[in-house]
């Protein structure tokens, strides 16, 4: 039973109205070394304040896959010492690598861009201008890492139900942490487990933007969702669920709160679809390295 991974960003309603370009990011990399994949989505802020925030977006879902994968590299990459190591050090040695990288990179795509800003402007208020959440997960055969800043939902889906993989923290109203922020990892919310699941059963890891959450009138609405994704995908397979997605998810946005959507699917169905591991890019669609 070989995984399939299946992903889709589609834009936003209320944001096709406005003449907005869709500010998620979605992607995805193989770490053949451990024979690990790192998946990850990314909300791009959108407002005034942050005009570049789908440039920040996709950077951010790069930054991800590349740090996780230095870290799978590195002497850590037996699978008992990297857990324990992302398990002690995620909140901080992790986190810290990936802001430091996403402002890196921030910052080298804008001076390198043509609009030849001024390199007096202050630092934070550039970082600000790409601001993004990120939602990332990382899984190896034994176990997985999960990381997170701002909101979205990173969901595990097996024929018993939904389970949370993680729980972010939330501030009041519309505001979101971001990875634009000052000492953003300060703010970031990890877990690692093992991955309790025996071979050959079927199981689904689901990654969305807060679009796809908040595009339902409650909880159990959105989980009874997520649900039916997963049934889909182990009746019709993946391929045909891929080819669907974009149209649906759409339907979501325009019947729901009208905000991008992203979501991606990591899947092990017992089911009459084929991989697509080889169709969809490796690094995923409309990323910035």
């Amino acid at each position: 039973m070989r995984p399939c991974i299946i992903g889709e960003s589609v834009r936003g309603a209320s944001h096709a109205r406005s003449g907005k370009e869709c500010q998620d990011s979605w992607g995805y990399k193989t770490i053949e070394r451990c024979g690990s994949v790192a998946l990850a989505v990314a909300d791009g802020h959108g407002s005034e304040a942050c005009p570049h925030s789908k440039i920040g977006s996709s950077i951010a879902i790069y930054t991800f896959c590349d740090i996780i994968e230095r870290f799978c590299r590195n002497d850590m990459a037996r699978a008992g010492s990297l857990y324990t190591f992302l398990n002690r050090e995620g909140e901080v040695a992790v986190a810290k690598s990936i802001e430091a990288e996403w402002k890196r990179r921030v910052l080298k795509w804008h001076f390198g861009s043509a609009c030849q800003p001024d390199r007096r402007e202050d630092r934070s208020s550039i970082f600000v201008k790409y601001g993004s959440t990120l939602a990332g997960l990382l899984l190896t055969p034994e176990f997985f890492f999960a990381l997170q800043i701002g909101d979205g939902n990173i969901v595990f889906l097996d024929d018993s139900g939904l389970k949370p993989v993680i729980f972010p923290d939330k501030i009041l109203g519309n505001e979101t942490y971001s990875l634009s922020r000052v000492h953003s990892w300060k703010n970031v919310m990890c877990l690692t487990g093992w991955r309790n699941v025996g071979k050959g059963v079927p199981h689904a890891y689901m990654l969305s933007t807060d679009g796809f959450l908040n595009s339902f009138v409650s909880t159990a609405e959105y989980e009874r969702s997520c649900l039916e994704y997963y049934a889909m995908i182990k009746e019709h397979g993946a391929a045909e669920v891929a080819k669907n997605l974009k149209n649906w998810l759409q339907e979501t946005s325009e019947m729901g709160c009208g905000d991008d959507i992203s979501v991606l699917f990591y899947t092990t169905p017992r089911g009459g679809g084929r991989s697509l591991a080889r169709r969809v890019p490796e690094s995923g669609r409309g990323m910035v390295k």
